[in-house]
Order: structure tokens, then sequence, then C-alpha cells
């Protein structure tokens, strides 16, 4: 199943609209190339859209370059960008 902006988890329900399309172009992502299963595909997305979103924000205090995606390296050995 693919998600889009109409259909999506509940669990990204409380995202802002910006910050849910990156967790669902992430989740999508993470199951169709990776073989994911959703509900990990789910807590991991959110995490890294979240973390996208604060690193694109004028008040976060990091330097991080707002125009690229972070990666992620997950715990099985595959990077995800």
């Amino acid at each position: 199943m693919t998600w889009n902006s109409i259909r999506f988890p509940a669990a990204m329900r409380s995202l802002n609209p910006s910050t849910r399309a990156m967790a669902i172009e992430i989740a999508n992502n993470l199951i169709n190339q990776k073989g994911m299963n959703k509900q990990q595909a789910i807590s991991i997305s959110i995490l890294i859209a979240r973390k996208w979103s604060a690193d694109r924000s004028p008040y976060h205090h990091f330097s991080h370059d707002p125009n690229t995606t972070p990666s992620i390296a997950l715990k099985d050995g595959f990077n995800f960008k």
C-alpha cells in the first residue's frame, strides 16, 4: 500500500502538512525499497521527518543544510536517505 496526502497512517495526523508529506515519502520508500514492515516504517519515518522539520526551523541551533533530507543508518545495515 502506498500512502499519500489523503490516505496516511493515523500516527501521522498530528504532523504539520510539510512534515507529514516527508514522513509519507520516507515510509513509502522504507516499505517499497527496503521491505520494512509497516509499523516500523511509520515509526522511523515520523522520527526522520520530525528531525528534518526541526533542522529546517530558523530557531534550530544546530548547523544543518535545510535543502537536504537527513539520512539515518538503520540497525540492520541499511542506510536511508
